[in-house]
């Protein structure tokens, strides 16, 4: 089964268009490197799409202080993104922590609020290899820009419920400038939101994945079970449907 590619979310054109999408890079000549420069040739809008997503979150706290704490990190493009934008637009900015919360086991477990899309079961969204993965692509990023020395990235393994309390305690001066919620499931997200909402200060982002998706309800239900909607402005950016957020 293909993760990254849920087929009751595509169509039978989308999926025919990604297997030649992924027949076509097979088949090319050119190298990993020229991959990469040329990296638009080859990637689906939809993937440069939630990049530019997470690029314009980024740009609307580069006057708030605090972190970046991603909750749910699967491959970590969208936290490797974020350490980018920090590492290009802040370079000087050694407060501002990128830090990633995974069980890098997929889920633990799931709840009756968490709907029945095939992914939603214990061990979904597990990745193999992506922790030390993402370790070793941390450590080459830390050669490439400045002030690599002071460390930038973290990522805390496990099940986040048990994670995030340990993680404050031993890190009080944590703030989060933006948080972004990716976990899928009603149990974590609401168990974050009351652990994090007390570190979030005016002018932040929360951002949410998946919210208002039939996929995925237990987003949605953790949010309204905790803040509630009446209480947020929830802002999307006009070329995605699917990333919601509202500021602090």
């Amino acid at each position: 089964e293909d993760i990254e590619i849920q087929v009751e979310r595509n169509s039978e054109q989308n999926l025919a268009y990604f297997a030649a999408l992924e027949a076509f890079m097979a088949a090319d000549s050119a190298g990993p490197l020229q991959m990469m420069r040329n990296f638009a040739v080859y990637a689906p809008r939809q993937f440069v799409t939630d990049f530019l997503v997470r690029y314009e979150l980024f740009k609307m706290i580069r006057e708030v202080a605090g972190s970046v704490l991603e909750f749910g990190v699967m491959n970590g493009q969208g936290l490797m993104s974020m350490a980018q934008f920090s590492a290009i637009l802040e370079p000087a900015n050694v407060t501002r922590e990128v830090i990633g919360f995974d069980t890098f086991e997929g889920f633990p477990e799931v709840s009756v609020q968490d709907g029945a899309a095939s992914v939603v079961k214990q061990g979904g969204f597990k990745v193999d290899g992506a922790h030390e993965r993402l370790q070793r692509a941390v450590q080459l990023y830390d050669a490439n820009r400045f002030i690599g020395h002071v460390p930038k990235v973290r990522i805390v393994k496990g099940d986040v419920m048990q994670t995030l309390p340990d993680y404050l305690t031993q890190n009080p001066y944590t703030i989060a400038g933006l948080v972004y919620m990716d976990l899928d499931l009603y149990a974590p997200t609401k168990f974050v939101l009351e652990q994090i909402m007390d570190r979030v200060p005016k002018g932040a982002i929360v951002a949410f994945d998946e919210l208002n998706h039939r996929s995925f309800p237990g987003e949605t239900l953790a949010l309204l079970d905790t803040l509630g909607v009446g209480t947020v402005a929830l802002k999307r950016l006009p070329f995605c449907s699917r990333i919601s957020y509202f500021v602090r």
